[in-house]
């Protein structure tokens, strides 16, 4: 009897293992899953830059002079126009001061070829009365038919003496447009007129001189008429004397004295403008990263003074050339700034992007080709030169995807495939794969919004048709 109660008992028990195996069994598995919900996906990839000055510039000066006072300090910010060094200006000064007294100088040349204009008119005039009497003297002694030797000399020596003061004037006259026409400040047939003025009084005085001699040798003729020649030459000498009244004897003196006070005038001008650039000052706001001349007191001209850098900064970052081909100047991106307080993030933009690349050591002390990329944040104002920068570069970005686990896709065949939950049990689905993102690959076929999807496809269990929840 109690070996068929152990028999019961032992198929009673047999039974309920079986049961509970069958039980287990028919059970639904449990998975992480997830559903497809269209969305945006993207590629990102960071990398870390530096905060740099938009524009560097070297601060020059375009003179040489002695330093006299550096007002400014590495590291001090400036404003356009403020004044980083400034240098010794006494020589300018002086030569702008004796420019004056040059030109006081011309005036007062001026003033005396007045004088002498004023001068030779009056000595005309003297000329002139004094050669009148001398012809009504003369033409007094002809009426008597009694004319002498010696009156015949004493007319000629007037003569002469007359063609002396009338060479002495072509001759200033001469010598005055000479320069003004050496100093191109009268044409060529000015001067040539005064040359043959000069010429032609030479020449009058020669003759008459060679007339007296010809008196003095008593081969003149003792007549009324050859006396009364001599009375005509002195009628034409008194003519000529009126013809000269009130005329400028130094005109072209003058214009070369003008021209000159000009001349002297501009240069001093000049000279006022260059005062200017014995102020050196910041052409721009900025930052002076640099001060060469606080440690020297003599600058040369062109040599620079300071280094400025522009108040502004952009951020510059070196990409990996694998990556270059994905982004673009224009394409936005998101800056990070560490901070103990908490990471403050930027929006900025893709300006810039170098033509070629360089090798740069990464953090691993591995050799990389990179490509210099500039990045302009909206906001500098957080932003100061030299800062570390995380700039974030979006690679891909496409909205209404809907993406799927790296973790979920297994291949088989040579298709690619993931386990869709469809009515609790799971079932193969072939799927196309497109862009490989981070973690995910776009799905560009083979499912649909609202589908379930097992994340992990190697979790144990899963075959086609097994019962799942999630």
């Amino acid at each position: 009897m109690k070996k068929i109660v152990k028999y019961i008992a032992a198929v009673v028990i047999i039974a309920a293992i079986a049961a509970a195996a069958v039980y287990a069994k028919a059970q639904p598995v449990a998975v992480a899953a997830t559903v497809m919900t269209p969305h945006t996906a993207a590629l990102t990839f960071t990398e870390q830059g530096t905060a740099v000055a938009d524009n560097q510039m070297n601060v020059s000066s375009t003179v040489g002079g002695k330093v006299t006072g550096v007002p400014v300090a590495e590291g001090q910010t400036v404003k356009k126009g403020d004044v980083i060094c400034t240098l010794d200006t006494a020589d300018l000064e002086y030569q702008i001061s004796n420019s004056q007294f040059v030109i006081d100088g011309y005036n007062a040349q001026i003033s005396n070829l007045d004088l002498a204009d004023q001068k030779a008119n009056a000595d005309i005039k003297t000329s002139i009365k004094t050669l009148e009497g001398q012809l009504a003297v003369a033409q007094s002694e002809a009426k008597t038919n009694t004319v002498s030797r010696e009156q015949q000399i004493t007319l000629q020596n007037t003569l002469i003496s007359q063609s002396e003061a009338d060479l002495e004037r072509s001759q200033t006259n001469y010598n005055t447009a000479k320069q003004a026409f050496d100093a191109g400040i009268i044409p060529q047939s000015a001067y040539d007129a005064a040359s043959a003025d000069l010429a032609a009084k030479q020449n009058a005085l020669k003759q008459n001189q060679q007339q007296l001699d010809v008196i003095n040798s008593g081969q003149a003729m003792n007549s009324p008429a050859y006396y009364q020649s001599q009375m005509d030459s002195l009628s034409s000498q008194i003519g000529a004397l009126k013809a000269e009244l009130n005329k400028s004897y130094s005109g072209a003196m003058k214009k070369y004295y003008q021209a000159q006070i000009q001349q002297t005038a501009n240069a001093a001008k000049n000279l006022q403008a260059q005062l200017d650039d014995y102020t050196i000052k910041a052409p721009a706001d900025g930052k002076i990263t640099a001060l060469y001349v606080k440690n020297t007191n003599v600058v040369s001209p062109q040599s620079p003074v300071a280094a400025l850098s522009s108040a502004g900064s952009s951020i510059e970052v070196y990409v990996l050339t694998n990556d270059i081909d994905s982004i673009k100047t224009g394409d936005a991106v998101s800056l990070k700034l560490s901070r103990v307080g908490g990471d403050v993030t930027l929006p900025g933009k893709i300006t810039a992007i170098g033509d070629y690349a360089v090798s740069k050591v990464s953090a691993l002390g591995v050799d990389e080709q990179r490509v210099k990329v500039n990045v302009a944040p909206d906001d500098s104002s957080q932003i100061k030169l030299g800062y570390d920068v995380s700039v974030t570069f979006t690679a891909y970005s496409a909205g209404n995807k809907i993406t799927a686990p790296k973790t979920a896709i297994f291949k088989a065949n040579g298709k690619y495939y993931v386990w869709l939950i469809k009515d609790g049990a799971l079932a193969m689905r072939e799927i196309t794969q497109g862009v490989e993102l981070s973690t995910e690959y776009v799905i560009d076929g083979g499912l649909s919004p609202g589908d379930a999807i097992v994340t992990d496809c190697s979790a144990d269990g899963l075959k086609e048709g097994v019962k799942v929840k999630y």
